[in-house]
């Protein structure tokens, strides 16, 4: 072997040592850390005296695993999928703005890895979107989490179209001599609307 000693070196592993007559220990790392893994052999009769000592085997094990992931003599450098606990990352985040004509369909993506796997929640306006309803526009907001930790991504939806009325005017009964108010809100975007009101096709109010 030329050494009592095998070590390797590990990006983010979380792995488990079994050795005949040796402890089972435990270590964890963080993504873009770095661990190192000892294997002490036993104490022999035969040190100093290489020729004469037994031929050891060192194996590796995943944990989970009932057979090793690999065995080999002295230093090595592992070929194992590590186990770890890390806290969500986005792999596909929405932009930051979108825009997007009245009567046309839209999609936002969200996807985030970590370990343990992350809940995905989508909120609208700060609040769980539960359904989908014709005024989208507005500020989108996707949040991932799991034990480690969570990220969030800000969407802002514009939607692009002529002026709906939100809030028509209503009939009212006034007496004679009375003033009348009359009330009409519409939404459009961009927003440079012109309000014109009519009485029997006639233009009786014009605003902007």
């Amino acid at each position: 072997m030329g050494s009592p000693e095998s070590t390797f070196t590990a990006v983010a592993a979380f792995c488990l040592l079994w050795l005949t007559g040796a402890l089972r220990p435990e270590v964890r790392g963080k993504v873009g850390g770095v661990v190192e893994l000892a294997c002490n052999f036993p104490t022999s009769k035969h040190v100093g005296d290489v020729s004469s000592a037994p031929l050891r085997v060192v194996e590796w094990v995943r944990q989970g695993l009932d057979s090793p992931v690999l065995m080999k003599f002295g230093s090595y450098k592992p070929r194992i999928h590590p186990d770890y606990e890390a806290s969500p990352t986005f792999s596909q985040a929405p932009p930051p703005v979108l825009e997007a004509l009245v009567g046309s369909h839209f999609s936002l993506a969200c996807v985030a890895h970590g370990n343990p796997p992350p809940t995905i929640t989508w909120l609208k306006d700060g609040k769980v979107i539960e359904g989908t309803s014709t005024r989208a526009a507005g500020q989108y907001t996707c949040h991932a989490s799991n034990a480690e930790g969570n990220v969030t991504r800000v969407t802002k939806v514009k939607i692009k179209g002529p002026p709906v009325i939100v809030a028509p005017p209503q009939s009212i009964s006034v007496n004679i001599s009375q003033d009348a108010l009359l009330q009409c809100q519409a939404y459009a975007d961009p927003p440079n609307m012109t309000y014109v009101w009519r009485k029997n096709g006639e233009n009786v109010y014009h605003t902007e």
